[in-house]
This record gives C-alpha cells, structure tokens and sequence, in this order.
C-alpha cells in the first residue's frame, strides 16, 4: 500500500474518533433562579446608598417589572431597574427615610432565562438605621361561604384608612397566603394598620375587579396580631341586562348578570297586545321568561329604571307568521327529565311531578292512565302547580316497593297556545321507607332573635333540605336518601332567606357560614343523631 494512502486512513481513523456526539437531552430545569450574592447584602443595616446589585446563579429576565416591584414605604419615583445576564441593578433618585425598613418586594417578576422559571414572591430588606423592623401580623383567609383556605391571596397592609385604599394605591406591606390559608407579613414597622386581602387576578396589587376576591376588616390593627381571620368574598355587581331574546312564539327571555327577582320593568308601546300571561324566574331568579298570548305579535319593547341608561330595549319576537315556523300546530313539548328527580325511582311521600315546556290551561284526567303492577289505578287529585302551571302534581296512594305503569294519551293536557300531548308514557318504581335515612340535629348555643338556615348538601353540592330556626332546637331531617352529607348553617343577619355576600363600600362582611366539623353519612332505614354546640361561633 502507498504510504501517502496509510497515512490518510490514519487520519481517517484519528478523525473518526473525535467526532462530537450532542448529549442526550435531560430532565427540563425547574429551578427558579437563586439569589447568590448582593451588594448590599439582604438584611443590611444602616444602608445609605440608592442603588442595589443582585447577582443569581444563572441568566434572568424581567417581567412586567413596573406593576410586579412594590417597595414598602414606597419611594416617589420608580427605581431604574437594568438586567445584564445574572446582575439585577436598581437605583433610584430619592432620599431614603431615616431608621426605617424597606422591603422590595419583587412579586413573580424574576424569571430565569431559558425555561421561565419564577422566583416566586422574591423579597430584598434593608434598613436605614441600625436594625430591621421584625414586627408581623399574622392570621388564615378563608372563602367566606365555603370555609375553604385560599391559596395565593395577598394580603395587604396600609397606614392611612380612607375607603379607596385598595383600589388607588399598592400596599405598604404585603404577604401571600399559604396552601392552608394562613399568612404572615414580616418586617413591618411598630403600628395599626388596614388589612386586605385580595386574589389579585391580574397581578397589579389593586382591587380593580368586582371578580377579584376581597377581603377586609373594618377597624385597623395593631402590629403583632396573631390569629387574623379574613373571609374574602365576590362582591355582587351592578346588575345588568346581558341578553334579551326570543325562543318561540309565545315566549321570550331577559337574562341579567345576577338575581333579577326584584327587577322592575317598564313595558312601552303596544306590549298590551302582547296579552301577558305568566312571568317565569329561572331557579337562581337570573333570567326573567315572559310567556305571552298573542303569538302573532313581533316587538316587545321594555325599560330598566334601575340601568343608569333609560334606552329603550326591543326585543325581535318569533312570530307564528314567521316562514320557517308557520307548519301548522306543534306537538305540546315534554321534558321527561322533571319527572322523576331520581331514574325510574319516585319518592313515596311525594306526588309525581309531569313537567311540561309550555303552561298548561287545562287537563283532562280521564286521559291519564296509571297501572300498578297491571291494575288500574286511581289518582286522587291533579293539581296545576303555580305560579307558571307548567308542572302537574299527580297525588296518589303510592304503595311502597311497587311498579307503576304511567300513560298520557294523546290531549291529556292542553297548553296556553292550544296545542296538546302526543301519547307519552313512563315506568316507575316506589321507593320504600327503609330505603330512607334521618339524622337529627341538635342544636345549641345560636343566639335569640336571630335567624339561621341549616342545610344538607350531597356530594354533588346540590342542597337536598334546607330547615329554618331562630333558637336552640333539636332538628330532624327525615327521608334522606342514603349518602354523604355535608352540613352547613348560614346566618341570615338581613332575614331574606338566603345567603348574601359582602361590600366593601358599604362596609358589609358577607353573611357567615359555619359547617359542621365532621361528614353526616346517612345509611338506609338509620337514624344518626347529631349534637352541635356553636356557643363560641354564634356571635
């Protein structure tokens, strides 16, 4: 072999083994940045310069800096803030005040470079004078209806007590809620301070959003309080009509952002032509459905009073003379999903409920037919259930544990527009009383004069019974369907019947909700008895 060819495969061969392989990709970093070294350093005294250097053990980058750094007290100007790979630099022009302590508080600003990382909540205190204020307050934040600790609220500290605090100026002081609820805000200056507490939903330190979490109490509080207890709360806000629409002809919608049950509404024009017949709330009162007569009509005008504008709302009706729906008289609907609350299975105590999609005007009994266990059975009474009449209460001697056989045939029912049922039937079965449960509450220590609502509520958060009482009392709820509950009891300070929440601006905490410690479980034919002192949480 030439030896010009050797010495080409030997460097063939020496090239070969120097070729770089790329590592293998790792595990994706999921460490934040750190803090390694700072001039001055953290928890320096006697500071006197304005200018801080903060170096990390990798590259950073900065994010909404301007709404994310809040120093307390604040400084008048906004510090120049630079980053260079993993030097942070802030400088500013103002003289710092004497012998006191500032925290920079940096929020979720500081992010490492590559992967985004947040250095969560990243604090840097110094002191002008000669210690750091280590006054704190302490306490938990829970929701104010569930009683369930909340997660990464802020809580927010101020000197001065005017009612727009948290909605013009960031905080002398803050801290950030724990998995549990609880909080501590650290090195604060000996004093009484405003509390908030806030789910800050956009990062900006203000409340600035009916949506936003808020919590408060009325009276500052002194430095060094322990065992804070702030209910935080979703004010109501103003009510407004978000839709006004038209389903069919006969009927048509108002939903509002909230309870519309005490809305009052001005009808305009020719809306007397329309003929009115029922006002219908949906089951949390936030839509208004107006059934009417006179389905040849196809505008109904309408105003809020209570709107801050008193425009003229039109609503564009379907009307039977409208092409796509003028096919002659429609079946009467049927909502099979109202009859029987719980499958095939109806309650022995209760009548069987036959819901309808439109009002009903009339009935006729001899139509419906009812077999138990192939036996003609008789009903005892048929009742048209207000306000709307579009549910039948069929009441009967319902034998436990036997099946029934129900048929509506055709023209048993008749709505308001003329149209009636076609034939419809369904299968059922009684429930017995063993397969019920009943728990009795006793209940002690409420306060006289007073009103308090006690609640079940299953493990799909829907309250099965609801009992009211103004003193002390022993409760039993009986025919409890066989599961876990939980029990709640709502104070009802303004008597309305229902829960209501907090506003700030009218300095209303929201009404309070205490639970019972333990899950009730209800078992079939069981009775549990239950005993529940509330004298240290009635006031």
């Amino acid at each position: 072999m030439p030896i010009r060819s050797v010495i080409l495969l030997f460097w063939l061969s020496i090239s070969s083994c120097a070729i770089q392989v790329p590592p293998s990709g790792g595990d994706r970093d999921q460490e934040p940045p750190k803090l390694v070294s700072s001039v001055p350093e953290n928890q320096a005294t006697s500071f006197k310069s304005n200018e801080l250097n903060l170096f990390f053990d990798e590259f950073i980058q900065l994010n909404n800096i301007s709404s994310q750094l809040v120093i307390s007290p604040p400084l008048e100007g906004f510090p120049e803030v630079k980053v260079r790979k993993k030097h942070l630099y802030l400088s500013w022009k103002d003289s710092l005040e004497g012998n006191t302590t500032y925290t920079f508080n940096f929020g979720n600003a500081i992010r490492d470079f590559n992967e985004g990382n947040i250095l969560g909540d990243f604090q840097f205190v110094f002191s002008t004078g000669e210690f750091i204020d280590t006054a704190f307050i302490s306490g938990e934040l829970t929701d104010a209806f569930y009683g369930t600790p909340v997660e990464g609220a802020l809580v927010m500290l101020y000197k001065d007590n005017e009612d727009s605090l948290p909605l013009k100026r960031k905080p002398l002081y803050f801290g950030r809620t724990e998995k549990d609820g609880r909080f501590k805000v650290r090195n604060i200056a000996p004093g009484s301070y405003k509390i908030f507490g806030l789910k800050d939903s956009n990062y900006d330190y203000l409340y600035n959003s009916p949506a936003e979490g808020l919590a408060f109490l009325p009276d500052k509080i002194p430095s060094g309080s322990e065992k804070i207890n702030l209910r935080m709360f979703t004010e109501r806000p103003r009510n407004e009509l978000m839709k006004a629409y038209s389903s069919f002809p006969g009927k048509f919608s108002l939903v509002f952002s909230f309870s519309a049950d005490t809305v009052s509404i001005n009808w305009l024009g020719n809306s007397e032509k329309l003929r009115f017949h029922t006002i219908e709330y949906s089951e949390n009162k936030d839509t208004i459905s107006v059934w009417y007569l006179n389905t040849d009509s196809d505008t109904a005008a309408f105003t809020l009073p209570f709107l801050s504008s008193v425009d003229t709302t039109y609503v564009r009706l379907f009307s039977k003379k409208t092409e796509q729906l003028a096919r002659g008289k429609r079946s009467m609907e049927f909502n099979a999903e109202a009859v029987l609350q719980n499958g095939i299975f109806q309650d022995y105590f209760l009548p069987l409920n036959i819901s309808f999609k439109h009002p009903v005007e009339k009935v006729f009994p001899e139509k419906l037919l009812i077999k138990q266990d192939s036996m003609d059975f008789s009903v005892k009474k048929i009742n048209l259930v207000e306000p709307v009449k579009s549910m039948l209460a069929v009441e009967g001697d319902w034998t436990q544990g036997a099946n029934y056989n129900v048929n509506m045939l055709p023209g048993f029912a008749r709505d308001i527009f003329g149209n009636e049922n076609d034939t419809i039937s369904f299968s059922m079965q009684i429930r017995r009383e063993t397969d019920y449960g009943s728990a009795s509450v006793d209940l002690s220590g409420l306060t006289s004069g007073k009103v308090y609502h006690i609640e079940f509520v299953n493990q799909r958060g829907e309250v099965v019974r609801k009992m009211t009482v103004e003193s002390d009392k022993v409760l039993l709820a009986e025919n409890l369907l066989p599961s876990q509950y939980t029990l709640r009891l709502i104070f009802d300070e303004n008597k309305n019947g229902q829960w209501d929440t907090g506003s700030y601006f009218q300095g209303e905490q929201p009404e309070k909700v205490i639970y019972f410690p333990e899950t009730v479980t209800v078992r079939a034919n069981w009775d549990i008895e239950l005993k529940w002192n509330l004298s240290d949480q009635s006031k």
